[in-house]
């Protein structure tokens, strides 16, 4: 049965019957998803790339269910699991609204003012609204307090564990006229210190070039990973020395693990990126 119908579809195909159809933004979803697939590194902000696609056809989906409600002859199983699919996707974004603070973030009492916000909106939509309004306006309601709980409280914490532009703006402050930031043991992918203090970022695989700049200029500062603290000296011997300026809580927040959202196990996997100074022996004595 299912072969007759797949023959059907592309002799239909062949006959161009589906000329008046519009398979766009179903191509481009498809694409998005096939392509991402075989991707290494299927990062989050990716999914800005099909959420135009998404949302046009997430809108005809929510357009179909609501009309089903209307036609009260046609109650088929199918439209009753679309509706009570769209309330189960609601219940479970108020339930996530209500269970980050106790896992995720750390709140104070004003994180009730928006979930108290949208709900006045929301029960004075309510009572106003038919049964269509009614169910539009409770999955608008937690959908949209679901995406600005995230955008207040989650994406904050996410990127305070990126201390790229902070380190590139005291960069910029402490050591001017520079073309060249040093790094240790931080990956040469970290291309955002770069950006931020608008030099170009060297990673140090020989001793000599640090060496050399801190010769040159007296002292210099470089990036250092916490896990390679201990092999400073191993690698640049005994020629300098090295000063902690500052720490700064580190962590891979384009490619999070779960545990990294559970604030009881996020320090088990945090680490650290350190500025130092490194300078001669001899230069505080000038």
């Amino acid at each position: 049965m299912k072969q007759n119908k797949g023959k059907e579809v592309f002799q239909n195909i062949l006959k161009n019957k589906y000329f008046n159809l519009d398979f766009v933004i179903g191509f481009w979803l498809f694409l998005f998803l096939f392509l991402i697939s075989f991707s290494r590194y299927q990062l989050p902000q990716y999914i800005y790339w099909c959420l135009p696609a998404a949302a046009v056809i997430g809108s005809g989906v929510l357009e179909s269910i609501l009309l089903s409600l209307k036609d009260q002859k046609n109650k088929s199983w199918f439209n009753k699991l679309n509706q009570g699919l769209l309330l189960v996707t609601a219940v479970v974004f108020l339930i996530a609204v209500l269970v980050i603070p106790w896992i995720s973030v750390e709140v104070g009492w004003s994180y009730l003012i928006l979930p108290l916000a949208y709900l006045g909106v929301f029960l004075w939509v309510f009572f106003k609204s038919s049964t269509i309004g009614r169910l539009l306006a409770f999955w608008i309601f937690s959908a949209s307090l679901f995406f600005s709980i995230v955008s207040l409280y989650l994406y904050p914490m996410l990127t305070s564990f990126q201390p790229s532009k902070e380190i590139g703006i005291w960069i910029r402050k402490y050591e001017p006229n520079k073309d060249k930031l040093f790094l240790f043991g931080v990956p040469a992918s970290k291309r955002s210190y770069a950006y931020y203090s608008r030099r170009i970022s060297r990673t140090l695989f020989d001793p000599a070039v640090l060496i050399d700049s801190v010769q040159k200029d007296g002292q210099r500062y470089l990036i250092v990973q916490d896990k390679w603290l201990p092999k400073l000296e191993e690698f640049f011997g005994n020629n300098l020395q090295f000063e902690t300026v500052k720490e700064f809580p580190s962590y891979k927040v384009a490619t999070p693990e779960g545990k990294f959202f559970l604030k009881s196990h996020r320090d088990q996997i945090v680490g650290k990126v350190i500025l130092m100074r490194a300078s001669r022996k001899d230069f505080q004595k000038k």
